[in-house]
């Protein structure tokens, strides 16, 4: 789930909080002021709102982020909800990082020394790590095909088994072998497991010394 999905999935669980707050008897909660109520149709419009198109999905570091987190503020002061920020604000600062392509960035795959092929950003290839550093660059990597890039003992399978990839940018299939072949036999079959996910494949080739991982789709 994304940050931003994560900001409106608390947002509405929070009116829907202060609607049962609110529906509540007042001899269940002797200290309980609420006197705000929300009706499905109030709901509904801050849903919309949210999803529409004039919060540019809403991702953070951008306007349309900035936009929908003041919209979620007002909304809030709007419901009567008490701000639990700094000086009576309802945010409450944290650090983000972004991690951006640097323009000019490329890959290059060559055989045997010879003159290789350029591979153009977003339209051959995407780039993605979670590696909160500076900037990252692989170099002079070989490239190893690994399989599926699964070690799973319970299922007697190793596709890392006799190889070696320390340094080198190892080559895998997306899925697992139940998943993708939809043979019962296999893993869980046709229900994904978590050796399926790309965070598994990008912790095992981590752990195996690889220096990048491209997938094969």
């Amino acid at each position: 789930m994304s940050f931003s999905n994560r900001l409106f999935s608390i947002f509405l669980g929070t009116l829907l909080g202060v609607t049962l707050t609110a529906c509540a008897p007042e001899s269940s909660n002797p200290q309980n002021t609420t006197t705000v109520k929300l009706s499905a149709a109030d709901i509904g419009r801050r849903i919309e709102q949210l999803a529409s198109d004039k919060f540019e999905g809403r991702e953070p570091g951008t306007i349309g982020g900035q936009m929908a987190s003041q919209y979620v503020a007002d909304e809030m002061k709007a419901a009567g909800l008490a701000p639990m920020g700094k000086d009576g604000s309802y945010f409450q600062p944290i650090t983000l990082t972004r991690t951006t392509v640097i323009d000019g960035s490329f890959a290059e795959i060559s055989k045997n020394g010879q003159d290789g092929h350029r591979y153009e950003f977003q339209k051959d290839i995407v780039y993605w790590t979670k590696r909160y550093v500076k900037s990252v660059s692989v170099k002079d990597s070989d490239l190893v095909f690994v399989g599926y890039g699964i070690i799973a003992p319970e299922y007697e399978w190793d596709d890392y088994a006799g190889i070696d990839v320390k340094g080198k940018t190892v080559v895998m299939l997306v899925n697992d072998p139940g998943f993708a072949t939809k043979d019962e036999t296999l893993f869980n079959g046709n229900s994904m497991t978590y050796y399926g996910r790309w965070t598994y494949k990008y912790e095992e080739a981590a752990r195996q010394g690889a220096a990048a991982k491209p997938v094969v789709r």
